[in-house]
C-alpha cells in the first residue's frame, strides 16, 4: 500500500440525522449478533434476562457512537471538517470509536457483575474490540475511498468531454436584491456562480481575471428565477448556481465533484450528483 493514500479526501458526512440513524442502527446490529450468533462464550451463559442484558451492549454502542460524533463535532471542529477529512483520520476515528465501546461495554460488564473492572478486564474488552475491528476498518475505508475515487474521476472526465469554449455574447444583467438599492450590474460573461447563505447570497464575478464576490439580500430560489433566460446558468449543488460557459474544469475525488473556472485565486464550487445529468445536458445544448 503506498502511505500517501492516508493523506487523500475521503467522503465526509456531519449530519445529524445521519449521524443518528448510523449509530441506531450499528446498535441494534450489535445486539442481534450477540443474541443469534452467541459469540465469546455467550451460548454457555444462561440467564432469563439474557435478552435484555445483551440490548444493553446495543444501547452502549449506540451511546458511543453518537456521543463521539457530538463531542468531535462540537469540540474539534477543525479536525472533524470536511476540508481536512482523509482517509487515515477515517481510519483513525472509526478506530477511536471502537475503543471506546470497548471501554463502555467494560463499564456495562462491570455494572452487570460480569467481570472485575481492573487492568486484565480493560485489556480483555479492548482486545476483543480492536482485533474484531481493525481489520475490517482498514479495508473497508480503503474500498470505499477507491470506489468513490473512481466513481467521481470517471464522472468528472465525462463532464469535461461535455465543456465547449464558446464566442462572447454578454450583455448587461441586473441582479435583484430585496433591498432594490443594492442591485447588482454585471456583464453576463463575467458571471461565475452565486451561492445562498440562509437570507443573503454571495455573487462571484471575474475583475480583471480576478475573483471579486458582492453580498446582497436574497435567495437562491430568486435568483434562479433571474437568470431563467440564460441557459448557461444552472444549479450545480443546493446552495450554487454557476455560470457553466466560465467553467474550466471539472474535478472528482473520493468526496465528491467539483468544478473551477479559468481565473487567477479560483474558486471551487462542490457539484452535487443529483444535478450531474442536468449540468452534463446544458453543456452539450450550450
Amino acid at each position: 500500500m503506498r502511505w500517501k493514500v492516508i493523506y487523500e479526501p475521503y467522503p465526509f458526512h456531519d449530519s445529524v440525522k445521519r449521524a443518528t440513524i448510523s449509530a441506531v442502527a450499528f446498535g441494534l446490529f450489535i445486539f442481534i449478533f450477540l443474541r443469534f450468533f452467541q459469540p465469546f462464550g455467550l451460548s454457555n451463559w444462561q440467564s432469563d434476562s439474557k435478552t435484555i442484558q445483551l440490548f444493553g451492549y446495543g444501547l452502549v454502542t449506540t451511546f458511543c457512537l453518537f456521543s463521539n460524533f457530538l463531542v468531535f463535532k462540537t469540540l474539534l471542529p477543525n479536525w472533524y471538517s470536511k476540508k481536512t477529512w482523509t482517509v487515515g483520520k477515517n481510519i483513525v476515528y472509526t478506530l477511536w470509536m471502537f475503543f471506546t465501546i470497548g471501554f463502555g461495554n467494560l463499564l456495562y460488564s462491570t455494572y452487570r457483575d460480569f467481570i472485575e473492572f481492573n487492568l486484565d478486564g480493560f485489556w480483555f474488552y479492548q482486545g476483543l474490540t480492536l482485533t474484531v475491528g481493525v481489520f475490517p476498518v482498514i479495508v473497508s475505508t480503503l474500498l470505499v475511498y477507491n470506489r468513490r475515487l473512481s466513481t467521481m474521476q470517471k464522472t468528472a472526465a465525462g463532464l469535461n468531454t461535455s465543456i465547449h469554449k464558446h464566442a462572447d455574447s454578454a450583455q448587461l444583467v441586473t441582479i435583484p436584491s430585496q433591498n432594490k438599492s443594492e442591485n447588482i450590474q454585471l456583464n453576463s460573461n463575467n458571471i461565475l456562480a452565486i451561492k445562498a447563505i440562509e437570507n443573503y447570497v454571495e455573487v462571484y464575478h471575474d475583475s480583471e481575471n480576478r475573483v471579486k464576490k458582492e453580498v446582497i439580500r436574497n435567495t437562491l430560489k430568486n435568483m434562479e428565477e433571474a437568470f431563467l433566460e440564460f441557459n448557461s446558468v444552472q444549479k450545480c449543488h443546493r446552495s450554487y448556481l454557476v455560470n457553466l460557459e466560465k467553467v474550466h474544469k471539472f474535478n472528482g475525488n473520493a468526496q465528491g465533484l467539483t468544478l473551477s473556472f479559468e481565473i487567477q485565486n479560483t474558486l471551487e464550487v462542490p457539484v452535487s450528483r443529483a444535478f450531474v445529468n442536468k449540468i452534463r445536458l446544458s453543456l452539450e445544448s450550450l
